[in-house]
């Protein structure tokens, strides 16, 4: 499950897991959140988040749902920070490094948050679907105070959405079990 060479691929095998109802170790949960952690804030990550791996940024990224990402672009880096987030969330693993990479990612990327909101943007949504659903994901780990007024935002919007790329296979993951 773990590659660390590869954070998309692990973010995948991890989401695969979630999806299907499959068990994780605490042994391996641990290994899998450590190097997430390591990747906290490195070149190549989107809004203080976790970067994707040397050589990931090369070609495009597939979601575990099938859906496709162009690696290079913005959103491909803000969704796999954002899972990545997520699964650290999830499995709650209580050592110095993964809690100071949750605690500097929140940080940096909940003050990108606030001045996005404090510029007038909407609380909901991001620039894309796969982005928002990628948010929306994160938020139901309750990483941010306001999460649940967020995603009450976002459901309003996703009705009447009108972007050509909704991503309906991730979009239902939002509403996945994770763990």
């Amino acid at each position: 499950m773990l590659d660390t060479r590869n954070l998309g691929a692990t973010v995948n095998a991890v989401n695969e897991a979630f999806l299907f109802g499959e068990r994780i170790s605490r042994s391996e949960a641990s290994k899998i959140s450590t190097f997430i952690a390591s990747r906290q804030g490195l070149p190549g990550n989107y809004g203080g988040l976790f970067a994707p791996a040397e050589g990931e940024l090369v070609s495009s990224y597939r979601l575990f749902t099938g859906d496709s990402v162009v690696m290079t672009a913005p959103a491909a880096r803000h969704i796999l920070g954002e899972e990545s987030l997520s699964i650290l969330m999830v499995f709650d693993i209580r050592t110095p490094e993964v809690q100071s990479a949750i605690q500097r990612a929140q940080d940096r990327f909940g003050e990108n948050l606030a001045e996005v909101r404090r510029t007038g943007y909407g609380i909901g949504t991001f620039c894309c679907g796969k982005c928002t659903v990628a948010y929306w994901r994160a938020l139901t780990t309750g990483w941010i105070d306001d999460a649940e007024e967020r995603i009450r935002a976002g459901m309003v919007n996703l009705a009447t959405a009108s972007q050509p790329e909704k991503p309906v296979s991730y979009c239902l993951m939002f509403m996945c079990p994770k763990a």
